[in-house]
């Protein structure tokens, strides 16, 4: 049964890639599948539970991935760079996961009631203890609001990454790491630590 179950995410997930969930018909999905349409409600009860099912692997793997670069780095600055190239090497390596994330994510309300959704908190959440250390440690501004700068950086590696899947420019998307931290940093160093 785990074994279908995966299979038919696999299979889902390209078909979501490729039309999008609003154009995805469940005939679509259980075509992919190999399988008739009520063996794939057997397994799940709709399109949308499929497709938030397939949004829960991608963003554990993620954040599981994320966890594994920044795993042993204890320089709050290096962690910060750590996660920025990170999030675009990720998107690099796995474009159909970036694009179901960034691209049709963002089109479904219930994504909150989720648990894609808390997986993708997490994910954005680790950028918090970089950012409250760094303050800690005199590196970072001490003025400044951790919850506002999270959502500051998160929301520019979104952009970069939604902007890199829709046109492909640059070719390689890691070569906005290096700056894209750089303007980052500029704006959380605290006077101190900027010179």
């Amino acid at each position: 049964m785990e074994a279908t179950r995966a299979n038919i995410l696999q299979a889902a997930q390209k078909v979501f890639c490729e039309k999008g969930l609003w154009k995805t018909s469940v005939h679509d999905l259980a075509k992919a599948c190999n399988l008739g349409v009520a063996s794939l409600y057997y397994y799940y009860p709709n399109k949308e539970e499929i497709f938030f099912a397939v949004l829960e692997n991608n963003l554990k793997h993620l954040l599981e991935k994320c966890r594994e670069q920044l795993s042993g780095i204890t320089d709050p600055v290096s962690r910060l760079e750590k996660y920025i190239w990170f999030n675009f090497y990720y998107a690099q390596m796995n474009p159909e996961n970036s694009k179901l994330v960034l691209l049709e994510l963002r089109r479904r309300e219930e994504l909150a009631d989720t648990p894609a959704y808390r997986y993708m908190r997490e994910h954005v959440n680790q950028l918090v203890p970089i950012l409250r250390e760094g303050q800690e440690k005199g590196i970072f501004d001490p003025q400044l609001d951790t919850l506002t700068f999270r959502n500051m950086i998160w929301g520019t590696l979104e952009a970069f990454t939604r902007n890199w899947l829709l046109f492909r420019k640059p070719e390689n998307i890691v070569d906005y790491a290096f700056p894209v931290t750089q303007a980052i940093l500029k704006g959380i160093l605290s006077i101190g630590s900027k010179s």
